[in-house]
């Protein structure tokens, strides 16, 4: 693996690129959920939409943040690895076996909420008008699974060779502006 000097100075995951390309992918995502909306029948109240679609961006904005925090905190700490293998790495463990886990987690809660009439705690379920309270107690929950989810899928950085497979993959079949 080449010293820590020749590929960190040219990966970045908070330049001024990567920020332009993370807002692109944001907006995407804005638009598809609009886009989603729309043609949903019958469609939810906008605030209820709001409330289900914003628990989903939180818990994904804070997820992404401790992913390029991760990323920059385990090169420092050793040097022969890139922030972008270890945050691409990252990535693709969360969009693969991290979407399974996360559903797995998400009905073993389901279940525990409905067992216990946890009604605060149904998700999708905000009241007659719907209150921010109850929305913020679902947002807190879905965030913890999130959480919960992301601490089991760190376990896979230490089978070892994981990360000589992402520094692998980034330098032979990736070509990503920023990454090179």
């Amino acid at each position: 693996m080449p010293p820590a000097s020749a590929t960190n100075k040219t990966c970045s995951l908070t330049d001024s690129f990567a920020l332009i390309i993370q807002g692109i992918l944001a907006l995407i995502s804005l638009s598809t959920l609009m886009i989603k909306r729309h043609r949903e029948s019958p469609r939810r109240p906008l605030l209820v939409w709001f409330y289900d679609t914003s628990k989903q961006a939180f818990a994904a904005a804070f997820i992404h943040l401790i992913n390029i925090i991760a990323a920059y905190t385990t090169t420092q700490t050793n040097p022969t690895l890139n922030p972008c293998e270890w945050y691409f790495l990252s990535i693709l463990i969360d969009t693969t076996i991290g979407v399974a886990t996360l559903f797995v987690l998400l009905s073993v809660s389901n279940a525990l909420i409905c067992r216990f009439e946890m009604r605060s705690l149904y998700s999708g379920q905000y009241g007659d008008p719907p209150k921010m309270s109850v929305w913020l107690k679902q947002l807190f929950l879905f965030i913890t699974i999130a959480s919960i989810n992301k601490a089991l899928l760190v376990l896979l950085f230490l089978i070892p060779y994981i990360l000589l497979l992402a520094h692998y993959l980034s330098r032979h079949l990736l070509v990503i502006q920023g990454c090179k």
